[in-house]
C-alpha cells in the first residue's frame, strides 16, 4: 500500500485563493499479479537418473518484461532405481522460482502446477534354449540376458513363455519368470519380434529341441514250432503334457524288425 499525498490543486474554473483548502492523504493498494508456473512433463527409461537443470517449466502472465531464470524441481522418480510403477506417473514438484529484469516473487500470486514423470521399462535382450513341453511354457536349459541395470541379477529362470508351443514355430520369448534374482521383470521389456542377433538389448531368440520319446517293443515268447508273430506291441515313453501316440502331431505307424527268421 502506497500513500497518496495531494498538493497544489489546479482550478479550471475559479481561483484557489477563494478557498481554504485542506489536503487529506489517500492510499493506493497494489494487488499481486497472478502467475502460473508449470513443471514440464517428461519421461525416462528405468535405470536412468534424471537430473533437473531448474529450467524445465513454462510460465504465464509475467509483467513488465520480467523473466524467470529458474525454479526448484524434484521427483521421487528421478532416481535410477525408481520402478516402472505399473504405468503410474511420478509427480514432478516445483517451487521457489527465481527471476531477473526486476522480478520479485512477492509481487505475484504464484500458482505452482506439478508435472508428470513417466518411467518406461528398460529393454532386455534374451537368447535361450529349451525342450518341447507341449505348451508355450518351457523351462529353459540355457539362457543369456543382456541389459540388466542397477547391478540387478537373474540367478535362475524358472520358466519362459514362448510365442508358439511347436519346435518349428517357437522363435522368441514373451514372458520371463524369474526363480531367483534381484531384478523385477516389471521394469524390463522384451523385444516383440524375433531377433537372433546375440548380446544386444533387442535380442530375442529361442531354440527349441524336440522331446525324446523312447519306443520299446514288448518282450514276447513262442514255443518251438510256432510261427513268428505278424505284429508286435510296443511301449512309448517320454510324451509330455498328456500327449499320447494318438494325439501327438506328426507320429505315424512304424515297423518292428525281428532278428529271428524262423522258430
Amino acid at each position: 500500500t502506497l500513500n497518496l499525498t495531494p498538493s497544489a490543486v489546479v482550478f479550471t474554473n475559479g481561483t484557489a485563493s477563494n478557498y481554504n483548502i485542506t489536503y487529506a492523504n489517500g492510499s493506493l493498494s497494489i494487488n499481486q499479479a497472478n502467475l502460473t508456473i508449470t513443471a514440464n512433463n517428461t519421461s525416462k527409461i528405468y535405470g536412468q537418473t534424471l537430473g533437473f537443470a531448474g529450467t524445465e517449466f513454462t510460465s504465464t502472465a509475467l509483467k513488465n518484461s520480467e523473466t524467470l531464470t529458474g525454479a526448484n524441481l524434484t521427483s521421487s522418480g528421478a532416481a535410477a532405481t525408481a520402478a516402472v510403477n505399473g504405468g503410474t506417473n511420478y509427480t514432478i514438484a516445483i517451487n521457489n522460482a527465481t527471476g531477473a529484469n526486476g522480478f520479485v516473487a512477492s509481487n505475484y500470486n504464484i500458482t505452482y502446477t506439478n508435472g508428470n514423470l513417466t518411467v518406461s521399462p528398460a529393454p532386455l535382450g534374451i537368447a535361450a534354449t529349451g525342450t518341447y513341453s507341449g505348451t508355450t511354457l518351457v523351462n529353459p536349459s540355457s539362457y543369456t540376458l543382456t541389459g540388466l541395470v542397477n547391478g540387478e541379477t537373474v540367478n535362475s529362470i524358472g520358466s519362459v513363455v514362448l510365442n508358439n508351443a511347436n519346435t518349428n514355430l517357437a522363435s522368441r520369448i514373451t514372458t520371463i519368470n524369474i526363480a531367483n534374482g534381484t531384478a523385477s521383470m516389471a521394469n524390463y521389456q522384451l523385444n516383440s519380434v524375433t531377433n537372433p542377433a546375440p548380446n544386444t538389448t533387442t535380442t530375442n531368440s529361442f531354440v527349441m529341441a524336440k522331446a525324446n520319446v523312447t519306443v520299446t517293443p514288448d518282450n514276447g515268447a513262442i514255443f518251438v514250432g510256432q510261427s513268428l508273430p505278424g505284429s508286435y506291441n510296443v511301449s512309448l515313453n517320454g510324451f509330455v503334457n498328456g500327449e499320447t501316440v494318438l494325439t501327438a502331431a506328426g507320429l505315424t505307424a512304424g515297423t518292428v524288425t525281428n532278428a529271428a527268421t524262423s522258430n
